[in-house]
């Protein structure tokens, strides 16, 4: 009995064929991602609105440790650091404070929501072909992302930690405080920022030699 043999080309289309199915995996699981982001961003903004309508609501504080005496275990919710007592409570809100939590959640929730975005254009477009991946259009939307991160890692936490301390201000009536950021404050969105700008120049850079070797063809 003859024996079924295998060519060069079967075993390329099996590859292809595994290699599109995991794409197509990674692209469903960032939509997904996006449709989280987007609903986190709607309950946040759903807050906001009713603080600035002078409603009731829920808000993170921040306390100076020297300014509240525990006498019991901490309730649901509160997290007693070195220096200050993270805590929920509700308050009765103003439109001053429903513009303070916006500020303190709306900043991030774009940052997110462009780069989960740009990466699910970037990912539908592979998905059509290999080549497609090495074009303009590529590099651009990885660079939009590496802008995007970087500005955000660089804004985000000192303006939120403000903006929260203010909040304290107003939900409690004490001092101002600004609690000290760590460095993974800004770790993480500066090293996507980077992988993306460097993914971008690589991809701009085998896009020119493609083009260079079509051309020779």
């Amino acid at each position: 009995m003859e024996q079924p043999t295998s060519t060069p080309d079967s075993g390329a289309a099996g590859v292809q064929g595994r290699r599109g199915s995991w794409l197509r995996w990674l692209y469903g699981l960032l939509l997904l991602a996006l449709f989280a982001v987007v609903l986190l961003a709607v309950r946040e903004l759903v807050t906001s609105v009713t603080l600035a309508f002078g409603q009731a609501a829920t808000v993170r504080v921040s306390i100076p440790s020297d300014q509240v005496q525990i006498s019991s275990a901490l309730s649901p919710g509160a997290e007693l650091n070195s220096d200050h007592l993270d805590a929920t409570v509700r308050v009765v809100g103003t439109p001053a404070l429903g513009l303070y939590h916006l500020l303190t959640w709306l900043p991030l929730a774009v940052v997110n929501v462009l780069s989960f975005w740009w990466l699910a254009r970037l990912l539908a477009v592979g998905l059509k072909s290999d080549r497609a991946l090495f074009s303009p259009q590529t590099t651009r939307r990885l660079r939009l992302i590496g802008v995007v991160q970087l500005a955000g890692a660089a804004v985000i936490p000192l303006t939120t930690d403000m903006i929260r301390s203010t909040i304290s201000i107003h939900a409690l009536g004490s001092g101002a405080y600004y609690s000290d950021l760590s460095p993974q404050a800004f770790t993480g969105g500066v090293l996507i920022g980077f992988a993306a700008l460097a993914v971008s120049e690589v991809i701009r850079k085998g896009r020119l030699m493609l083009e260079d070797l079509e051309g020779t063809v």
